[in-house]
């Protein structure tokens, strides 16, 4: 393999890494059922559809590539990729997709790695925070 096309791989790694990891959270779906070989249940295959459709449109990773990235055919990823642009005709739907599109895009401009699942921020570590904000940005004690 030429160092360019590595270069190409090791790219279409990370990037597809970064989404896996972004529609995991999102999802609340395992990352690791992502990548596997059978369907899963219905939230787990739509989730991996959305992470296919984002890695061809947001980062522009041809069909065989994404589908390299998730151990499915080119056509798996083509079928993926019109059912998700379908559902955007529904507007939640289409918030929530642009809100993923946005944090990865954010992500990967910051030099695309993904973020080590053990530096994730934690929910639990910012409850003291919650409602300390009142309208007109004031604190309160």
């Amino acid at each position: 393999m030429t160092s360019a096309r590595h270069a190409q791989r090791e790219r279409a790694f990370r990037l597809a890494q970064l989404t896996k990891q972004a529609v995991s959270h999102a999802w609340a779906v395992p990352e690791d059922e992502l990548r596997a070989a059978t369907r899963r249940r219905a939230p787990v295959a739509t989730a991996r559809q959305i992470a296919m459709y984002l890695c061809h449109v947001v980062f522009g990773l041809s069909f065989a590539e994404v589908g390299r990235q998730f151990y499915r055919d080119r056509t798996t990823v083509a079928y993926a990729c019109e059912c998700i642009e379908d559902r955007r005709d529904d507007a939640e739907f289409d918030l929530m997709l642009d809100r993923i599109e946005l944090a990865v895009r954010a992500v990967s401009a910051l030099g695309e790695r993904p973020v080590p699942q053990s530096r994730r921020p934690r929910a639990a570590c910012m409850p003291a925070f919650a409602g300390t904000v009142q309208k007109g940005g004031s604190h309160h004690a």
